[in-house]
């Protein structure tokens, strides 16, 4: 399974596995949680310009 998803991605935004994996590394996020209210806070770091071409590519916007 893993070798036809790979296989797609790579066929799908004409990139390398290894650079697509490379690029997903990037995206973090980090939890924050008050420890008064409880409140837990997300933050997700910004996308870079290639990561949100191969979503685009991957048709994974809508």
């Amino acid at each position: 399974m893993a070798l036809i998803i790979s296989k797609h991605v790579e066929l799908q935004t004409e990139t390398s596995i290894k650079t697509f994996i490379h690029e997903c590394k990037k995206i973090t996020d980090a939890r924050l949680k008050n420890k008064i209210t409880g409140k837990e806070i997300t933050m997700r770091a910004s996308s870079t310009n290639e990561i949100l071409k191969i979503i685009e590519k991957l048709n994974l916007l809508t």
